[in-house]
């Protein structure tokens, strides 16, 4: 759970485990553990521009190569205010440079090959996993059970592929009429090509 606690008169900020958003409030006696992240993130950036910031450049560091982030990241912790301690340390261990042991440091759990966006930029290439959602999203749909047994998923599958090459053939027959223009081409070519 995501939440602030209020631990020996001092607020501390607690994270989701598979999610880097965090909360940081400012200030104030907030305790308890059900907290809104969303409209706590929003407020405390909206309140304090210097915050608000400080956070932008933090999320910046995806857009660094990858040889460059722990230096990118320790420029940036130079000159964050006392209060985002806390949120640099939580980034530091979990997706910097990893906590410290002994003289050295363990591996991040989420090492910056994971997650660095720059290369990804540089080629034009989605940085989201949005287009794999959107295709789980859909099988979901199509098939339409949690629990689907092999015969249903196969005949599922097979339906929309029958459904696809219909509209390949409707692309076609109005590429053939110039309805859609060099796109649809293109596209009917790469699919041939496969």
């Amino acid at each position: 759970m995501t939440g602030l606690c209020n631990r020996n008169g001092r607020n501390t900020v607690r994270f989701h485990k598979r999610s880097w958003s965090v909360v940081y409030f400012i200030s104030g006696n907030v305790s308890g553990e059900d907290f809104s992240l969303m409209d706590s993130l929003k407020s405390s950036l909206q309140e304090n521009v210097n915050l608000r910031s400080t956070f932008h450049s933090l999320i910046t560091i995806a857009f660094v190569p990858e040889e460059d982030v722990v230096s990118a990241f320790e420029l940036l912790r130079d000159t964050i205010p006392d209060n985002l301690v806390n949120l640099f340390d939580y980034v530091e261990h979990n997706y910097a440079r990893g906590r410290r042991r002994g003289r050295g440091r363990q591996v991040p759990i989420f090492a910056p090959s994971t997650w660095n966006c720059y290369v990804r930029t540089l080629e034009n290439l989605p940085k989201t996993t949005n287009n794999c959602e959107a295709c789980h999203r859909h099988l979901n749909t199509l098939i339409g059970k949690f629990h689907p047994s092999f015969y249903h998923v196969l005949e599922s599958l097979q339906a929309e592929t029958a459904k696809i090459h219909n509209y390949i053939e409707k692309l076609e027959v109005d590429s053939r009429h110039h309805v859609k223009g060099k796109n649809v081409q293109i596209s009917i070519q790469d699919y041939h090509a496969l």
